[in-house]
Order: C-alpha cells, then sequence, then structure tokens
C-alpha cells in the first residue's frame, strides 16, 4: 500500500474539539499511517504528535504556542511525504496565529503541490499581505495565476520578482510561457534566452524554447535545445522551504561498508548501512537514492517506495526519485499514483525520454491512446535512433485508427533492420486493420520463422490464433492459441480467446479451464464468468453451471448477463435437480423490468411454463411475435412460432442453449 493510500483519516479526540481549559477551536488533525517508516521517524513522528497532544489539553496552552507547535508537526509531516496531514496542521496553524507569515505560507505551498490551486491561491494572497516583499510568494502566485489561466496577472506577477536577486530565470521563463500562450513567439524565445543565460542546465526552459523555435520554423535551433541533455531544473531562493532539513556528516565509512556489501550480494548489511548513511545526511537525495536502488534490488518494494518518497519531501523536484518512485509504484499496482508522478517528471524534465515511454505505456494499458501516442512522438523527437519507440508507436497508431501512417513508419524500420521481429508483430496488426489480411498473416508467420524471441513468437501467435478465428478456421487457431498461452500464461485477454477457438471446436471442457484460469486472477471478470457458464452449459455440466452462476453472482450481484442467464438455467435445465421455476419466474420479472428485450421476455414466458402456467407463457410469446414482426425480425419468426405451438401442446422448453438460444 502506498504511503498516501495508508493515510488514515482518524481524528484524535482531543484535537476534534476545543482544548480544555484554553478556548482553542482546533480543526481535525489527520493522523498519518506510521507503517513503512523508519523506526526512529516514527518514534519522532509519535513523541511530537502526544507534545502536540499535551499542550492543547493544558489550561495554560496560548494559541501562540499552540501554532508554533503545530507548525513545527506539519513541517515534520511535510519532511516525511505527508502533505495532508501537514496541511491539516498548517491550517490550524495559521488560524491560531495570523500574524505569523511562515504558517500560512507553508499551507499555500503544500496546496499547490497537492494541485489545490484555489486553495493555493487563497493561502498565498494571505501571505503575500503578511510579507508583501516575499519574492518567493510573488513567483508561487504568478505560477498559480498562470495556470488558472489569468494571463495579465500572473504577468503582474512575474514582472515584480524578475529584478529580485535569484528570480530572473525563473521570472523570465514564466513571461516567455505566457508570450508563447499568446502567440508572441519571438518575445517567448527572447525570455526564454534569458532564463538559459541565468540558468543554463535548466532543461524544461530549452523544452519549451525549442518549441518555440520549432513553432517559427527555425527546426535546426529547435533541434539543438530539444536534444540538448540533463536534469537541471529552474530554481529560485525559498528560505522557508530551504529550512525544513539539515545534514550531518561523517558518513564515509558506512557508504564503504554498504557498497561493498551489495557487491557480496548481502543485501541486509548494505541496507542496514546505508540507512545510517541517511540517518546521518538526511537531506542529500544521492543517499536515499543507493538505498532506494538497493531495497528494491533485494525485492523490498515498498520500503523503496517509502525512501523515494522521503526523498521528494525534501527535493520535490528530484527526477531520479520520481522516475524511481513511479517504477516501484506500477510494481505494487498503484498505477494512477504512478502516472502522476511520471507526468510530473516530462513537465520538470522535459526531455526525459524513459519518462514518457514509461507513462505512455500506462496510459496506453489505462486506455488513453491519444496521450500514448503524444507521449510517444516526443520521445522520438528527442531519441530517433530507438528503433523500439518507432515500432511502440506505430503500435499505438493502429488502435488508433493511423494504420497507414504505422505501416509506414514500420516499413522504414525493416528497411533498417530487416530482422526486427516486433516491428513485423506490429506491421501485422497494421495490415489487418487496413484490410490486408494475407499480408497480415505473412508477417506473423514471418517472426516464427525467425526465431525471435518466445515472447515476441508468443504474440505473433496470438496474433495469428485471432485472425484463424475470424476466418472460420478455429482448429488452426487453437494451435497457436495454445503455443501462446504456454509462454504468456498470465495474459487473460490471451486465455479468453484460447476459450473462445476451444468452444469453436466444440472443447467445452477445455474453454471451461481457460475461463477458469482467467477467474483465478481476476474474480470479477464478468466476461470470463459468462463464458464458463455457457461453456458448462455446452458440455452438459448444468449442476456445476448453477453453483457457479450463484457464486458469481454473490462476488457481481448487479450484473445483468448473469442473472439472465441463471433464470434461464433455472427455467429450462435437463436434469430435475437444477430446475427451480418459481426462482426463474422471479429472476426473469426482475431481469425483464431492467431491460425488456426480446430475449429476457422469452426467458419469462419459458419460466411460466416450467411453472406449468402454460397460458402466460402463450401470452408472452404471442407478445414476443408480435414485436418480432414489428421489428423487422422475421428471420426469427420461425423458431418463435414453434416455440408457441410447443406451449400449446403444454411442453417446457428444454436446454435452449443446445440450439444456440
Amino acid at each position: 500500500m502506498s504511503r498516501q493510500a495508508a493515510l488514515a483519516l482518524v481524528v484524535g479526540a482531543c484535537l476534534a474539539a476545543p482544548a480544555a481549559g484554553a478556548g482553542l477551536e482546533i480543526t481535525p488533525i489527520l493522523r498519518p499511517s506510521l507503517d513503512g517508516f523508519e523506526p526512529p521517524v516514527a518514534a519522532l513522528l509519535t513523541e511530537r504528535l502526544e507534545r502536540l497532544e499535551e499542550l492543547l489539553a493544558s489550561p495554560e496552552a496560548t494559541a501562540e504556542r499552540a501554532a508554533a507547535e503545530l507548525g513545527r508537526l506539519g513541517k515534520l509531516y511535510l519532511v516525511y511525504s505527508l502533505p495532508e496531514a501537514a496541511e491539516s496542521c498548517f491550517v490550524n496553524a495559521a488560524r491560531l496565529a495570523p500574524g505569523e507569515f511562515e504558517w500560512t505560507y507553508l499551507l499555500g505551498t503544500v496546496r499547490q503541490e497537492r494541485r489545490d490551486l484555489e486553495g493555493a491561491r487563497s493561502a498565498l494572497l494571505a501571505a503575500r499581505e503578511l510579507a508583501p516583499e516575499a519574492p518567493a510568494v510573488g513567483l508561487r502566485l504568478a505560477q498559480l495565476e498562470f495556470e488558472l489561466g489569468d494571463l495579465a496577472a500572473a504577468e503582474e506577477l512575474y514582472l515584480g520578482v524578475l529584478e529580485a536577486p535569484g528570480f530572473a530565470a525563473a521570472a523570465s521563463y514564466g513571461l516567455g510561457r505566457i508570450a508563447a500562450a499568446r502567440g508572441d513567439l519571438p518575445l517567448a524565445i527572447e525570455r526564454f534566452e534569458r532564463a538559459l543565460a541565468d540558468q543554463p542546465e535548466a532543461s524544461q526552459v530549452r523544452y519549451q524554447l525549442g518549441i518555440a523555435l520549432r513553432r517559427t520554423g527555425d527546426l535546426e535551433r529547435a533541434r539543438e535545445q530539444l536534444a540538448d541533455r540533463g536534469s537541471g531544473q529552474l530554481s529560485f531562493p525559498d528560505p522557508v522551504l530551504e529550512g525544513l532539513g539539515e545534514g550531518a556528516p561523517g558518513v564515509e565509512v558506512y557508504l564503504s561498508a554498504g557498497r561493498v556489501a551489495r557487491t557480496q550480494g548481502d543485501f541486509e548489511t548494505a541496507i542496514a548501512a546505508f540507512r545510517k548513511v541517511v540517518e546521518a545526511q538526511p537531506d542529500e537525495p544521492d543517499h536515499r537514492a543507493v538505498l532506494g536502488a538497493t531495497l528494491l534490488e533485494s525485492g523490498r518494494v515498498e520500503e523503496s517506495v517509502a525512501v523515494y518518497r522521503e526523498t521528494l519531501a525534501r527535493h520535490p523536484g528530484d527526477a531520479a526519485a520520481l522516475y524511481n518512485l513511479a517504477l516501484g509504484l506500477v510494481e505494487l499496482g498503484e498505477v494512477e499514483e504512478a502516472k502522476a508522478h511520471l507526468q510530473r517528471l516530462v513537465e520538470l524534465v522535459p526531455d526525459h525520454v524513459d519518462g514518457r515511454v514509461n507513462l505512455a505505456t500506462l496510459c496506453e494499458q489505462s486506455g488513453d491512446l491519444a496521450r500514448a501516442e503524444a507521449l510517444l512522438a516526443e520521445a522520438i523527437a528527442l531519441d530517433p535512433y530507438q528503433p523500439g519507440l518507432r515500432v511502440h508507436r506505430a503500435s499505438v497508431l493502429t488502435s488508433i485508427g493511423r494504420a497507414t501512417e504505422a505501416r509506414r513508419d514500420l516499413r522504414a524500420v525493416l528497411d533498417e533492420d530487416p530482422g526486427n521481429a516486433e516491428a513485423l508483430v506490429v506491421l501485422g496488426a497494421a495490415n489487418e486493420a487496413l484490410g490486408s489480411p494475407g499480408d497480415a498473416l505473412a508477417a506473423w508467420q514471418a517472426v516464427l520463422e525467425l526465431g525471435a524471441g518466445a515472447e515476441t513468437e508468443a504474440r505473433a501467435r496470438f496474433f495469428l490464433g485471432r485472425s484463424y478465428l475470424q476466418r472460420g478456421q478455429p482448429a488452426a487457431a487453437v494451435d497457436h492459441l495454445r503455443a501462446a498461452a504456454a509462454v504468456l500464461p498470465d495474459s487473460s485477454q490471451l486465455r479468453l480467446l484460447l476459450a473462445g477457438a476451444l468452444g469453436a471446436v466444440r472443447d467445452f471442457d477445455g474453454a471451461v479451464a481457460q475461463y477458469s484460469a482467467v477467474l483465478e486472477r481476476d474474480p470479477a471478470d464478468e466476461n470470463a464468468s459468462f463464458g464458463k457458464a455457457i461453456s458448462l452449459l455446452l458440455a452438459g455440466r448444468e449442476a456445476e453451471a448453477r453453483a457457479h452462476l450463484e457464486r458469481s453472482l454473490e462476488a457481481a450481484p448487479a450484473s445483468l448477463p448473469l442473472r439472465h442467464l441463471l433464470a434461464r438455467l433455472l427455467a429450462t435445465a435437463v436434469e430435475p435437480s437444477v430446475r427451480d421455476g418459481a426462482r426463474a419466474l422471479e429472476l426473469a420479472r426482475e431481469v425483464f423490468e431492467r431491460a425488456q428485450t426480446l430475449t429476457h421476455a422469452e426467458t419469462l414466458a419459458m419460466a411460466h411454463a416450467e411453472l406449468g402456467q402454460f397460458d402466460a407463457a402463450l401470452e408472452w410469446q404471442g407478445r414476443i411475435i408480435e414485436l418480432a414482426r414489428a421489428g423487422g425480425q422475421s428471420a426469427r419468426l420461425p423458431e418463435l412460432e414453434a416455440r408457441r405451438t410447443q406451449f400449446e401442446r403444454r411442453e417446457p422448453v428444454r436446454a435452449p442453449w443446445r440450439e444456440g438460444h
């Protein structure tokens, strides 16, 4: 679980109400979970919180003392990457000591970091009233106004701090972005160049300058700026934030011991040594980086994530920490938070290729294909000599309907490297999308002939299997899909396709096994649950089908397809022990009320027939026939008339799934 997800939104009793005898109004203070923190840190945070509680419970507590203690605790929370808890402290500190600049300013910076732009603006405006000459406040307000779309207000604020010592680069960069937003590219370029003159390592400025130059047609200079690597960030003096943590000397002996132990594979000793280094110099990001990397290497991903969080608490713009934290979060399954960190990384370091590629991959997995394609295009512009990036983008292009463009790019890659198996896999998909199934099959077959890596070959077999299934050749599909599943056993998409192919060759027991494998990984997969039920019915395993459907509905009670299938099974099973006409009718009525379709109406008629209520069944069947005729479904009329004749003979329906109904 992430540190943020573990934040316990629990309010302490003494903090939720006025402090005893003091008359101080305290709004709830968030108590964070300290799981995953080093014992000394957890002990420190606990001790400071207890000290605050004692003070607030004391009759001698004053607003000034309470505000100071709240502010100190908030700063600690901020240092250890607990921004929500920090904010709750600063809210109270600023209220109790409205004339104290530090707490109001920190409240604004925390809200800005958490993307609460309006809340940040309110706090920073209050801080500016307390310290109108503080340039850091003016700069942060300018950034907020720009993000909120008030370019005139942002420009005025940036101009107000432009001449302050140490602020020229950040202010010029902001003014450049305003000029670019207004379409004044020459002025934007001039201001970006002024920012680079003060801070030439600031990569984000080079990126914006490159984009502006590209828009003016100066492609050569644009390429120079976009290709200039580095992770330097714009900086400006901020005494309040710079004072959050202090280092300590004397760590060389621990660093040496840790490196030796890590080389020897003794991770426990190495981690213990690197922790001592971090404790001695907590504000040095390189020390935390080596600790985080060692934890990750040893498989202790959650601890590694905690270390990188602490790094970012002290150095919010540390590119390596943002990147490595995102990788750890992906491994923990916390994809949305990982995306947020990668998004911040590519904003801070516009030429970070790997950050863009990883963010593109996560966007692709979540279905945001347009964003994924844009990120990959940017990565290719930064590093045009990585064929893997071009192949990846071509895959996304195919998925968003730009297969012609994808095929052109893939052919260029294959001209340079005819044996690029990944490019052939994606070329097959592009050919298929463009209506050239023969060319698609040829590309995927070429992958198998190349003797590519096992996973690449499995992907080619997946596409071959899908293509053969679509062409009505399920036996050939099964062969390819079985081989692919042996290499990629965790792919639910592959197993679902294989299950469908097995069903098409009437290997229903085999299909059940594949659907079951999918459900082991994701019990909530409704498609797999439905497919397994149908396969069990077609295999003649009605009792198992009923038990499976009832279990599935316990997990997904709102599922209309599963409820309907259970209703039909209870009304029409061959095995008497499986049938339950009364429950079938109850379920069928409920399903029909939710979705009044012909299919659902048919199940109602079948349930009435199972109960011997043939007059009701005939009444429903008559309605169904009229609706089918009115709806232009004439092809179904012979089947529906035959069902009415069956009801007239007072015969219930049995196993309609065997007839494909």
